[in-house]
């Protein structure tokens, strides 16, 4: 059996945000708003009054503007993933609507992005989900039964990923120039459409892989990359290797979350599914690592020392299911050697 932790919430009764906006008339307008909602709420006109700030206290949220005088928001949001330990969710609010920006601000660390004038309640929206996937601890102990060995192979190996805060930037990375495989590769990525959409664009530029979001009911065919669309679970069936997706209840406060991917997989792949946990806050990742260990699979962490927001790989490693823990340089030449390796008994079941 394997010991994982049984996710539970522990919410503070306040939570913290900070407002960083040089103009004081958005300042005001957040303040009105986000006082109804019970937030302890500071301000600041600049980044530099921010930084200030930071130092002083912790925030468990931080809504900054990008151009201001002095330390701007991007530097801001820079100094926060590099400096700040308990790291804040981050939700970035600017008059510029670019996708280069959107791209840049997002690889930075920012884990939502709104173009002004954006809509009050998307913001508040983001925020109550941001801040509820941050405080997500794991509590209580819960066994996970090993699994039964597969009676028929598989059609290839598969290798399921979870990826968020900055998690486009690190899967662009880890799939730059990868050769084509004996596997099959799921992606979730936690963001919208338009993410998902230039995500599966940007991988594709630089890999012999074909890159495609994911359909339902497709047939799971090996040298392809799946990607998780907005809102739906990428699921695996487990007799007919196909893609199943889904508008299930959110988890983890996600949809697309990576652990029923995990859990799928694990249950149709068993020991030939290969789990990877990049960058992101909250334990997005965790359980259905767990399900993957107890089919007797192999888990790999991103170093935590590497990630723009260490969460989600640091949970995994806490929980003890980790086989490896290598830093994103090194992924793609980890992910390829177990690849490889499991290659090698596919063939010999067969």
């Amino acid at each position: 059996m394997i010991t994982v932790r049984k996710q539970s919430l522990l919410f503070m009764k306040k939570q913290r945000v900070l407002i960083v906006d040089d103009e004081s008339s958005s300042v005001r307008i957040l303040r009105r708003i986000l006082s109804t909602k019970d937030y302890i709420l500071d301000d600041a006109s600049n980044g530099d009054e921010a930084l200030a700030k930071l130092e002083e206290k912790q925030y468990h949220a931080l809504l900054t503007d990008w151009l201001m005088p002095g330390i701007n928001g991007v530097q801001l949001i820079q100094h926060v993933r590099k400096n700040i330990r308990n790291q804040p969710i981050i939700i970035m609010t600017t008059v510029v609507d670019s996708l280069q920006a959107k791209e840049d601000i997002l690889a930075i660390g920012a884990d939502y992005y709104l173009s002004k004038p954006y809509d009050l309640n998307e913001l508040i929206n983001c925020l109550e989900e941001g801040l509820a996937r941050l405080q997500q601890l794991p509590l209580n102990l819960n066994l996970i039964s090993s699994q039964k060995e597969l009676s028929t192979p598989p059609p290839c190996i598969a290798v399921v990923i979870a990826a968020s805060t900055a998690g486009c930037e690190a899967l662009r990375k880890v799939f730059y120039g990868f050769p084509s495989c004996k596997a099959a590769f799921f992606i979730v990525q936690h963001g919208p459409e338009w993410v998902i959409e230039e995500l599966a664009r940007k991988i594709q530029l630089n890999t012999d892989l074909n890159v495609m979001v994911a359909a339902d009911s497709q047939m799971i065919q090996p040298g392809c990359i799946y990607i998780a669309p907005a809102d739906s679970h990428l699921c695996i069936q487990q007799k007919s290797f196909s893609i199943k997706l889904t508008d299930d209840p959110k988890e983890n406060f996600l949809r697309p979350a990576a652990d029923p991917l995990f859990r799928s997989g694990a249950k149709a792949f068993g020991g030939f599914t290969i789990g990877a946990v990049l960058t992101g806050l909250g334990m997005d990742g965790t359980n259905g690592s767990a399900h993957i260990v107890a089919s007797k699979g192999i888990v790999i962490v991103q170093d935590p020392e590497t990630a723009v927001a260490p969460t989600m790989p640091r949970t995994v490693i806490s929980s003890g299911l980790a086989r490896e823990i290598v830093p994103l340089n090194k992924m793609q030449t980890t992910i390829l050697e177990k690849v490889e390796i499991l290659s090698g008994q596919l063939d010999q079941m067969r």
